[in-house]
């Protein structure tokens, strides 16, 4: 490999920040050690996207019991856009800020309320609050739930036949 390739690597790929234009990003390994301090296991994937005009890393974990989950993480501040996963069994535990509820007791609040298991989540911000997405299966096919992440309250339910 010659030096310049070698400086292109450490420096685009390997340093955790970086400045762009005056502005520092966050970098690709703090971006994998954000996620695995949340939940732990091993990344099998990490692209750097971009939507309407915002930066983000896309990264796709399996848990180590084996889910599969893929976080959104925003290339400046290094904040959560999105957490979400329709593989497993679900059964990690993380707080993913501290002004909301564990993922464990929004499901176990949810899983009891509605006496079914959950198919797939999401946490996501909506407008200026988050929340958690919940989908579990009824006779008439697929319906989320959506919780307030900070109180724990159910916000509403929606039915999608067929799904």
């Amino acid at each position: 490999m010659k030096w310049s390739n070698l400086f292109i690597v450490l420096f685009v790929f390997i340093l955790p920040l970086r400045i762009i234009e005056g502005q520092v990003e966050f970098g690709i390994k703090d971006c994998i050690d954000k996620v695995q301090l949340l939940i732990p296991g091993d990344v099998i994937e990490i692209k750097k996207k971009f939507a309407s005009e915002r930066g983000f890393w896309e990264v796709e974990l399996i848990s180590e019991s084996g889910s599969e989950v893929e976080f959104e993480i925003d290339l400046e501040t290094g904040e959560w856009i999105l957490i979400k996963s329709e593989d497993g069994e679900f059964d990690y535990e993380f707080t993913p800020i501290t002004s909301v509820v564990s993922f464990q007791n929004a499901k176990k609040t949810i899983e009891q309320s509605l006496g079914r298991k959950i198919l797939k989540w999401e946490f996501v911000q909506k407008k200026d609050k988050w929340e958690y997405g919940f989908w579990y299966l009824t006779k008439s096919g697929a319906s989320q739930i959506k919780v307030d992440a900070e109180s724990g309250e159910i916000i509403s339910k929606s039915k999608r036949k067929g799904n």
